[in-house]
């Protein structure tokens, strides 16, 4: 059953609703924006020289320009001797790149500033290859939380409950846990898709609510009204399956991320706390059993941090600029 869990319990003792954020925080990343403030622009016209000095005709020169995606972006030429504007925002690159893993990733934009994040959903054949690697994952890979998580193979009584079409390794990876999916991308050089777990339908805070929703212009990631079969949602008759990562070419983000609506839900790193495998963490985007209306960019469900029994659970990573 999906339920919309808020810990309420948490905030309630006498903490300003700063400390409050600080407690709990990410779990084991700390969120930053990836913005860097442009240079001081100089006014540079002869009329913003003689307004700023008057007679003297000295000029005065203008603000750094803020936003900038880039470091040391120029800000905008100062005017009339008065504080220079602010810098637009500049968009992020539209190439693509690939990391440790292999897989294709792209540039999004996130409050003036960019990280990508993995085009597709992590596919079986992708975790077995990091299967085959067997790699050291106690504690190399995991956080203090996941100390408990001594397996990152997929739960196997719940793999055999798993329905695919097609190509059954093109399929998104199922049945793992929020470790096993950290363990993964850490192992690639990534990192799960940052955020908060209070907070997670706001666009300047959550990495994955942001490339949904287009920086939250649109409730879903092709837009804002539901178009039926556009992604794999609203299976009513069993068997309910997964597909092919980015089989669905009409199920994409302006960005070119695929999936971000149904086929599975995704683990992301925004849970209460950083304590155990019982901490809540949020999963994102809905799966196959979502209806189309209903698996939108804010849809927030959530499990154990340990939960591994799940056919309609995956993921895929993220990585900073």
């Amino acid at each position: 059953m999906r339920s919309l869990l808020s810990p309420w319990w948490v905030c309630a003792l006498p903490l300003s609703l700063l400390a409050c954020e600080s407690v709990l925080g990410f779990d084991e990343f700390t969120y930053s924006s990836a913005s860097a403030a442009g240079a001081s622009a100089a006014g540079a016209s002869a009329a913003g020289a003689s307004a700023a000095a008057g007679a003297a005709g000295a000029a005065q020169a203008g603000t750094a320009g803020a936003g900038g995606a880039v470091a040391g972006e120029a800000g905008a030429a100062g005017e009339a001797g008065a504080a220079g504007t602010a810098g637009a925002p500049q968009a992020c690159p539209t190439t693509t790149r690939t990391d440790g893993d292999g897989r294709e990733m792209k540039s999004v934009e996130l409050a003036g500033g960019c990280f990508w994040m993995d085009t597709h959903e992590v596919s079986r054949d992708a975790y077995q290859v990091f299967l085959d690697a067997k790699p050291p994952f106690n504690p190399s890979l995991q956080s203090s939380a996941c100390q408990a998580n001594l397996d990152v193979a997929p739960n196997a009584t719940c793999m055999a409950k798993a329905s695919t079409t097609g190509q059954a390794g093109l399929n998104p990876v199922v049945c793992v846990d929020w470790c096993d999916a950290a363990a993964y991308c850490k192992w690639a050089g990534k990192r799960l898709c940052k955020g908060s777990y209070f907070d997670f339908s706001e666009a300047p805070k959550s990495e994955w609510y942001s490339a949904c929703s287009n920086q939250g212009a649109d409730v879903l990631p092709y837009g804002s009204k539901p178009k039926a079969g556009a992604c794999n949602t609203g299976c009513t008759t069993a068997p309910c399956s997964t597909e092919p990562v980015g089989a669905r070419t009409a199920c994409v983000s302006q960005r070119g991320v695929t999936d971000l609506s149904g086929n599975v839900s995704e683990w992301v790193d925004e849970c209460v706390m950083s304590a155990s495998l019982d901490d809540l963490c949020r999963l994102r985007g809905g799966s196959f059993k979502d209806s189309d209306g209903a698996a939108t960019c804010d849809l927030g469900d959530s499990a154990k941090r340990g939960a591994n029994d799940d056919p309609s659970r995956g993921f895929r990573c993220c990585a900073d600029p």
